[in-house]
C-alpha cells in the first residue's frame, strides 16, 4: 500500500473581529462541507476523506512554519466563549488531532524566516527536502506526496513546487495539489479545489525538457497516462507513438530506423498542429511542442539530409549516435556524391570482390570505402573470366547481385534494355495483375501470353514452394498474395536453369560473338602520390592511416577507383577521419583494455570538420 504525506506552508491565524477564534465552512464535493479554523486544515481534512475511499490515509504532514505561526495568540473561542492562549501551529495540530490523532503526532515543521533574502530561499528548500528524505528513508518509491497550495506568502507555491521537483528524483510519486479557495466577500462560495492540473502543467514542461535534451519520452508518456481518455485525440496518439519511435531510434541507435521515424514524426507533428479540435491538454502540449519543433527543426523538415541528422546528433551531445551514423552512412554519401566510387569499367568486379570479402558491414559502399584494395592485374583477370557476352555462371550471378543490391548495379551486356525495362514494370504491377485475375477481369491465358517472362518467374517460384508446387498457376495466383518485393527476393536466389531461360527471352545476342576485349584504362596525366598529402590525424597505437592512404592514391592513379573532385587533399582528409572514427567506435564499443580512446571534444571536432568538407567537396 502506498504511504501518503502532504506538504504545506502553514498559514497565519486571523482572529474574527480581532479576538474570536472562529471556524469557516468550505464546500468539499463530493464530500460534506468541511469546517476549519485555518485554511491548511481544510486541505488536510479533504485529503483524509479522499484517501479513506482508497483505503489509505495521510501518514505525515511536512510544513513550512514562519515566525508568526510559532507565536502565542490570545483569543476567545466563539464556540465556548472561553478566553484562551496558544501557539498558532499548536492550534493547527490540535484541530488535526480531532480527526486523526496519529497524524497530529507526525507533523514535521521546517522553520522559515519570512524576511530572508531571495538567495536564502534555496537553503529552506534543501532543508525541507532533507527532512522528508530522512523520514522516508530507503522506501521513497512507496510514498506519494500531495501539496496544499493554500497558505503562506506569495511565493510559497514556488517554494513547495521546488521541493516537489527535487523529491521527484528520489523516486517519490507526486500526488494531488489542493487549494482551499476563500471568498472574503461571500464565504458561502468557499470551496476546496483540486488544482493538480496546474502542477501537471509544470510536469509537462519538465518532461518536454527531457524529450529535447535526452530524446526521452518516458516522462511525456507518464504525463499523458494520467490524462482522461477523452482528452487525447487520435492525432496526438499518433504523434506520441512517432515521438517514441524516434526516441528509440536515438537511444539504441537504430541506424536503419532513423530516417523513417523522422519522416513519420514530421508528418504526425504537422497533422497535430493542423488539428482544430484540440482539448485543453492538447492545446497546452501544442504550446510546449513549439520548443521541440525549434530544437528538432533541422531534422524534421521535408527531406533532411543524412548530414543534417548527424550534425543534429553532435549538437545535442549524442556523440555515440553521431559516430555510428557517420561511420555507417558517410561511405554511401561518398559513393553517391561521386567523391569516391568504382571505375565504371570494373564496377561489377569491384562489387563482386566486396561481396566476397564482406566483413560484416553488409552495405557494399562501406566495404568499398573502408577496405577494398585491388590491382589492375587482378581486376582484368576477373573481368576476362566473367565474359559478359556469354551466359556464364558469373553473368548469371551478376543478375542475382543486381536484385540483391535493390535493383541497382551493372547487368550483362547481352540484355536488351527495352525488354528489361518492360520486365521490371511487369514486376512492379504483379499485385495488380493478381487482383485482376481474382476479379475475373484478366484471364490466366491472356496473362501468360501478355506477360510471359513474369509468368515464368511466378511459375518457377510456385514450383519451389513445397505446399503449392503441384498447383496450377491460376490456383497459385488466387491463393497466394504477391507483391514486387517477393519477386525481387526470389530473383536473388532464382535457379540457374530458370534464369537462363528468362535471360534468353530478355536478351539480344550478336550472330557471331566476338571475344571480349578488356578495355585499356588511360592512367591520369597527374598521378597521385600519398606522400604529397599530409595526414590530418597523427597515426597512433592501432590506427595507421599511411598504408590505406597509399592504396587509395594508387587505385586513383590506376583508374580502379574514381572521383569527380579535384580536391584530393580534402577527400583524403574525409576518408582519414572516417577510418579513424571507425577505429574509435570499435575501441569504445568493445572496451579494449589499455587503449587510449579519443576525447569527446576530438570526436565532435572531427565529425563536424568532415561533414563540412563533404559539403564543400561537392
Amino acid at each position: 500500500m502506498m504511504k501518503n504525506a502532504v506538504l504545506l506552508f502553514l498559514s497565519e491565524i486571523h482572529l474574527s473581529k480581532g479576538k474570536y477564534l472562529s471556524s469557516t465552512s468550505y464546500h468539499a464535493a463530493p464530500f460534506a462541507d468541511i469546517k476549519c479554523i485555518q485554511t491548511n486544515e481544510a486541505a488536510v481534512k479533504y485529503l483524509l476523506q479522499k484517501l479513506a475511499g482508497q483505503q489509505e490515509t495521510l501518514d505525515y504532514i511536512f510544513a513550512f512554519s514562519t515566525q508568526k505561526t510559532k507565536e502565542t495568540i490570545s483569543y476567545v473561542d466563539d464556540r465556548t466563549g472561553q478566553q484562551l492562549a496558544a501557539v498558532q501551529r499548536d492550534i493547527f495540530a490540535g484541530e488535526v488531532a480531532k480527526v486523526c490523532p496519529e497524524l497530529a503526532k507526525k507533523i514535521i515543521y521546517v522553520d522559515y524566516d519570512e524576511n530572508c533574502s531571495a538567495e536564502s530561499i534555496v537553503l529552506y528548500v534543501l532543508k525541507m527536502v532533507d527532512e522528508i528524505r530522512a523520514i522516508l528513508g530507503t522506501e521513497a518509491d512507496s510514498w506519494r506526496i500531495h501539496t496544499d497550495l493554500t497558505g503562506g506568502m506569495r511565493h510559497a507555491a514556488v517554494l513547495m513546487l521546488s521541493v516537489l521537483h527535487m523529491l521527484k528524483y528520489s523516486g517519490i510519486e507526486i500526488g494531488q495539489a489542493i487549494y482551499a479557495n476563500y471568498f472574503r466577500e461571500d464565504t458561502s462560495r468557499n470551496r476546496i479545489e483540486d488544482v493538480s492540473s496546474i502542477h501537471r502543467m509544470f510536469e509537462l514542461v519538465s518532461s518536454t525538457d527531457s524529450c529535447i535534451n535526452f530524446a526521452s519520452m518516458r516522462e511525456v508518456e507518464k504525463y499523458f497516462a494520467a490524462v482522461p481518455e477523452g482528452e487525447i485525440s487520435k492525432r496526438l496518439r499518433d504523434l506520441l507513438i512517432s515521438m517514441q519511435e524516434f526516441s528509440d531510434a536515438v537511444k539504441i541507435c537504430r541506424t536503419g530506423r532513423f530516417e523513417l521515424s523522422l519522416k513519420k514524426l514530421a508528418a504526425n507533428l504537422q497533422a497535430f498542429k493542423n488539428y482544430q479540435g484540440k482539448s485543453a491538454q492538447e492545446q497546452l502540449f501544442a504550446q510546449v511542442l513549439e520548443t521541440v519543433e525549434r530544437d528538432y527543426g533541422d531534422i524534421i523538415k521535408a527531406e533532411p539530409s543524412r548530414i543534417d541528422i548527424i550534425r543534429w546528433c553532435v549538437k545535442k551531445g549524442f556523440l555515440q549516435q553521431a559516430m555510428t551514423l557517420f561511420t555507417e552512412w558517410m561511405p554511401g554519401e561518398l559513393v553517391k556524391r561521386k567523391l569516391y566510387y568504382p571505375s565504371p569499367v570494373y564496377d561489377f568486379e569491384i562489387r563482386e570482390t566486396c561481396q566476397k570479402s564482406d566483413l560484416g558491414y553488409k552495405l557494399f559502399e562501406n566495404v568499398f570505402v573502408y577496405d577494398f584494395c585491388s590491382t589492375l592485374e587482378k581486376l582484368r583477370e576477373k573481368k576476362e573470366n566473367n565474359k559478359p557476352n556469354g551466359m556464364t555462371k558469373n553473368s548469371l550471378n551478376m543478375v542475382r547481385m543486381y536484385f540483391q543490391n535493390n535493383q541497382t548495379g551493372p547487368l550483362p551486356e547481352y540484355i536488351d534494355k527495352k525488354l528489361w525495362k518492360s520486365f521490371m514494370q511487369e514486376i512492379k504491377y504483379v499485385a495488380a495483375y493478381q487482383e485482376q485475375i481474382r476479379a475475373g477481369r484478366l484471364y490466366i491465358g491472356d496473362f501468360i501470353s501478355d506477360h510471359e517472362c513474369l509468368a515464368m518467374v511466378l511459375d518457377g517460384r510456385k514450383k519451389g514452394d513445397g505446399k503449392r508446387k503441384e498447383w496450377q498457376l491460376y490456383d497459385y495466383l488466387m491463393d497466394y498474395k504477391l507483391n514486387a518485393q517477393t519477386i525481387y527476393n526470389y530473383l536473388t536466389v532464382v535457379p540457374g536453369e530458370l534464369l537462363r531461360d528468362l535471360l534468353e527471352k530478355l536478351s539480344v545476342f550478336p550472330e557471331e560473338p566476338k571475344p571480349e576485349q578488356v578495355p585499356v584504362i588511360e592512367v591520369p596525366t597527374i598521378p597521385y602520390y600519398a606522400y604529397d598529402y599530409p595526414n590530418l590525424i597523427m597515426s597512433t597505437g592501432s590506427f595507421n592511416w599511411d598504408d590505406r592512404k597509399e592504396s587509395i592514391c594508387r587505385m586513383l592513379t590506376e583508374g580502379i577507383v574514381c572521383t569527380d573532385t579535384s580536391d584530393i587533399e580534402n577527400l583524403l582528409y574525409v576518408m582519414e577521419i572516417l577510418s579513424w572514427l571507425r577505429k574509435q567506435r570499435n575501441e569504445i564499443n568493445h572496451a579494449y583494455n589499455g587503449v587510449d580512446v579519443a576525447s569527446s571534444e576530438d570526436v565532435e571536432h572531427y565529425i563536424m570538420l568532415a561533414l563540412k568538407k563533404i559539403e564543400q567537396l561537392n
